[in-house]
């Protein structure tokens, strides 16, 4: 059984499908990754070593850019990646679909728009840590509340 996921093929960061302990060597594909880092399930590590400000791609977009130099096996996180680096020096937005907006209420859970039009609705939803701005076409195209 995989331990590990990439969900798209451009992905530079994979996902973990189970809790992983910092010095476990998993593979995928053929290529071996040591954690260098504890990894929960559901959250991402780096497949190589990048300096800072490598593109960090997530679903085959771009997400977010390393923040510092990172070792590959290390654990994505808040500390080495920032969302906003999705942009070029310019501040222009490099995603390659509109930004999304995610609204939450206490009664209605959480919603994901794409140009004011519902896309996803539930009351236990699971966002990756990095950019709402760059949600998926996989999410994008997911069936709307009313046809659930």
């Amino acid at each position: 059984m995989n331990v590990i996921l990439q969900i798209h093929p451009a992905d530079n960061i994979l996902v973990a499908l189970q809790n992983l302990p910092a010095g476990r060597t998993v593979e995928y594909n053929g290529h071996s990754y040591s954690l260098t880092d504890p990894v929960p399930a559901k959250h991402k590590f780096y497949m190589k070593d990048f300096p800072k400000d490598t593109e960090i791609i997530m679903y085959g977009v771009l997400v977010g850019r390393t923040s510092v130099a990172v070792k590959a096996g290390s654990r994505v996180s808040t500390e080495n990646s920032d969302p906003t680096g999705a942009s070029d020096p310019s501040g222009r937005v490099r995603a390659r679909k509109p930004a999304a907006s995610v609204t939450a209420s206490h009664s209605a859970g959480a919603r994901v728009t794409d140009q004011g039009r519902s896309v996803v609705s539930t009351t236990n939803i699971w966002m990756p840590s990095m950019s709402a701005s760059n949600v998926p076409a996989v999410i994008r195209n997911a069936r709307s509340p009313a046809s659930v």
